[in-house]
């Protein structure tokens, strides 16, 4: 997997969530799914700021750190 096919997976997984929130019947659920959103959000931010050709390399052992203000 590239950080590229992981920003795809992320949009995917975002949008499969953003749709499954409506679904959610307590607010706990509702926190737990909008802060994996969150999280898979800040995740492609960071891939955005890579230089193009980082985002071509192959993910082996990745971490990408991500500092989030609320």
């Amino acid at each position: 997997m590239t950080y590229r096919s992981k920003y795809r997976q992320n949009k995917k997984l975002i949008q499969a969530f953003a749709e499954f929130l409506d679904e959610c019947t307590t607010i706990e659920q509702k926190i737990k799914i909008s802060g994996e959103i969150g999280r898979l959000q800040a995740q492609n931010e960071s891939i955005k700021r890579m230089p193009m050709e980082e985002t071509e390399k192959e993910i082996i052992d990745y971490e990408i750190k991500v500092t989030v203000l609320l």
